[in-house]
C-alpha cells in the first residue's frame, strides 16, 4: 500500500489524524486561525490574564494552544515556560493539576521541583509503570489534596507531601524560584478541556476556590472549553475569573481546502514539494490535490461541518481504502465506493449500544437537540436503546460523542450522526 501511494500519489505517509498531530507537524498543518491567536498572544505576553478558548469537539482547539505554545517561545525564547495539562475526571482540585504541570517544567533546573516530581510519580511506581507515567502524565499523579491517589491506587504518598501540606504554598515557591531563574521570565499554564469530565457546577466550583491561584502576578492562564455557557456563568458570578473569551469556529470552505494541501504536504516526500506548504488557496492548483479530484474535495468538505477533525477522520479513511483498492484518483464516483466501503467497517466495529442509537438516528431523526427534542423522540431513543432514564441516554451521548460518533454542532447542543457512518448521498 505505501509503495502505491508513493508511486501514484507522491505519498509516503497518511498524516491526517483525529487526535492534534504531533509537534513537529503542527507548523506544517497549522492553518487559519490567525487573529485568534494574535488576539490570545497579546492577552498573556504583556501581563497576567485568564482566557478561555471556547469551540465545539474537534473545531482545533487543541492545535490552537499548541502553536500559540510553539509561536511564543520562537518570540520569547528562554523568556517563556509553557505549561499544558488537562483535568482530568480524577482531577479534584485545580491546584494539583497547576502543580503537576510545574514539577514537570521545573524538574530539570529546580532540586525542589525535582524532589516533589520523584515523590508523585518516581519512588512510588515501579519501574514499568514510571517509564509509563514519565511519557504521559495523566492519571498517573496523586491528588495532592487529601493525600488521594488516581483511581485503583493505595500507595500513601510520603510524609513531606501528606495532606497536611497546601499544595497551593508549595506552586507559589516553585513559581517563584522559576521566575528568578531568568530575569523577566512568564509562566503560562494552558489546562486543556477544562469542561470535558466534569459538570457545569463541579467547574464553577473549582475556579472559585482557586481564585487566588489563578491571580498570580507571573502566570497568565489559558483554558478550553465548549461554548455551553460555563465560562460566562463562572465570569459574572464568580469575581470576574476569566478576562477574555476567544471564540474558535467551525472553519469556512477555503480554509479547509487550504487545510487539505498541507496534510498532503506534510505526507509528501521533500523532494516533491516544488515550494514550502501553501500558506493561501488562490496559490493552490489541482496536482496540490493529489489523489483527490475537486467533485471529491466539495464532497468531502461539505460532510466535514467545518469541524478539522471530522474532514480529518474522513480524509484518512478514504485514502486508506482508496490505496487499498489501489485507486489512482479520487473522483466521486471512487469517493463513493470508498466512503460505503469505510461505512461497513466503521459501523461493524461499534459496540451494540451505540449501533442501537445509531440506527435510530438514522432512520429516525436526522439531529438530537438537547434543547428542543420532544418527549416523543426521548422515548423513542430510550426503549429502542433499553434503556429507563434519561442520565442513561445522556452518557451514552456523551460517550459517542467522545468516540467521534456523534458530531456536536450549533453551541454543542445539537448532535448529528458523524458524516462517514452514514450512506454516501
Amino acid at each position: 500500500m505505501q509503495n502505491f501511494m508513493k508511486k501514484n500519489w507522491d505519498l509516503e505517509t497518511i498524516q491526517f489524524v483525529s487526535s492534534p498531530p504531533q509537534k513537529s507537524i503542527i507548523e506544517k498543518v497549522f492553518t487559519g486561525r490567525e487573529k485568534e491567536i494574535d488576539t490570545m498572544i497579546s492577552s498573556i505576553i504583556d501581563s497576567p490574564h485568564r482566557v478561555i478558548i471556547n469551540g465545539l469537539f474537534g473545531v482545533g482547539k487543541t492545535v490552537f494552544i499548541k502553536e500559540s505554545q510553539r509561536r511564543l517561545q520562537l518570540r520569547k525564547k528562554n523568556k517563556i515556560i509553557f505549561i499544558e495539562e488537562s483535568l482530568s475526571d480524577i482531577d479534584s482540585e485545580l491546584s494539583s493539576v497547576i502543580l503537576r504541570g510545574l514539577v514537570k517544567a521545573l524538574k530539570d533546573e529546580d532540586q525542589f521541583a525535582n524532589d516533589i516530581y520523584n515523590q508523585l510519580c518516581g519512588k512510588l511506581y515501579s519501574r514499568k509503570e514510571k517509564r509509563k507515567y514519565n511519557n504521559e502524565l495523566k492519571v498517573g499523579f496523586f491528588r495532592i489534596l487529601g493525600g488521594k491517589t488516581s483511581q485503583n491506587r493505595a500507595y500513601e504518598i510520603e510524609t513531606s507531601l501528606n495532606s497536611t501540606i497546601d499544595p497551593s504554598i508549595v506552586i507559589k515557591e516553585l513559581i517563584e524560584k522559576a521566575v528568578n531563574f531568568t530575569k523577566d521570565r512568564r509562566i503560562i499554564i494552558a489546562i486543556d478541556d477544562i469542561d470535558k469530565n466534569h459538570d457545569p457546577k463541579t467547574i464553577k466550583d473549582l475556579f472559585i476556590r482557586s481564585r487566588d491561584l489563578l491571580h498570580i502576578p507571573e502566570c497568565s492562564f489559558i483554558f478550553t472549553g465548549h461554548p455551553i455557557g460555563v465560562m460566562k456563568d463562572i465570569y459574572s458570578s464568580a469575581g470576574g475569573i476569566i478576562d477574555r473569551e476567544i471564540d474558535i469556529n467551525p472553519m469556512d470552505e477555503r480554509t479547509l481546502q487550504l487545510l487539505i494541501v498541507r496534510y498532503l504536504s506534510a505526507g509528501r516526500p521533500k523532494h516533491i514539494l516544488k515550494r514550502r506548504y501553501p500558506q493561501k488557496i488562490d496559490n493552490l492548483n489541482e496536482k496540490d490535490f493529489i489523489p483527490f479530484e475537486k467533485d471529491s474535495i466539495d464532497e468531502i468538505i461539505k460532510k466535514s461541518y467545518g469541524i478539522p477533525r471530522v474532514l480529518n477522520i474522513i480524509c484518512y479513511n478514504i485514502l486508506h481504502e482508496a490505496a487499498i483498492r489501489e485507486y489512482k484518483k479520487i473522483s466521486i464516483n471512487e469517493l463513493r465506493i470508498c466512503w460505503n466501503a469505510c461505512k461497513d467497517k466503521i459501523q461493524r466495529g461499534i459496540r451494540p449500544d451505540f449501533r442501537s442509537l445509531i440506527e435510530y438516528m438514522s432512520t429516525t431523526i436526522e439531529s438530537f437537540n438537547l434543547d428542543t427534542i420532544s418527549d416523543l423522540s426521548l422515548d423513542g431513543l430510550m426503549d429502542t436503546m433499553q434503556i429507563d432514564t434519561k442520565d442513561q441516554l445522556l452518557g451514552i451521548l456523551n460517550n459517542a460523542v467522545k468516540n467521534d460518533l456523534l458530531i456536536t454542532t450549533k453551541n454543542n447542543r445539537e448532535l448529528v450522526l458523524h458524516s462517514i457512518i452514514k450512506d454516501f448521498d
